[in-house]
């Protein structure tokens, strides 16, 4: 977790779905920017444990209660049997299908820079 005075950013990096999100949203319940990483996903049966899907990472940032999502690691390595770029097409379309707030998501180009702050 990342606090300053004006922004509050949670990074994920490398874990697999689990319920602590819901008791890092109690402790932290103001994050603004939820990090995800959102790759290297299949097979499902050995990346679980690391790595989570879109849709887990979907219910992770639900859990969190946070008011953006970032995706990460998306284009880093090619660890995982899915294809270069497929999760945020993935993500894309679940963002379309569930009716969620697309204004809610950061899909950044590879080696883009986003400065943040409010």
């Amino acid at each position: 977790m990342l606090i300053t005075q004006s922004v509050t950013i949670y990074l994920g990096g490398d874990t697999g779905y689990f319920i602590g999100y819901k008791e890092i949203a109690k402790r932290y319940p103001k994050i603004d920017y939820a990090l995800l990483a959102t790759t290297a996903y299949h097979p499902r049966w050995f990346m679980h444990y690391n790595h989570m899907n879109v849709d887990e990472a979907l219910k992770a940032f639900s859990d969190l209660n946070a008011r953006t999502m970032i995706p990460q690691q998306w284009g880093a390595f090619h660890l995982g049997d899915e294809p270069p770029g497929y999760s945020i097409l993935e993500l894309k379309r679940k963002i379309v299908e569930r009716h969620l707030d697309a204004s809610r998501f950061i899909i950044m180009d590879i080696g883009e820079i986003l400065p943040i702050g409010k």
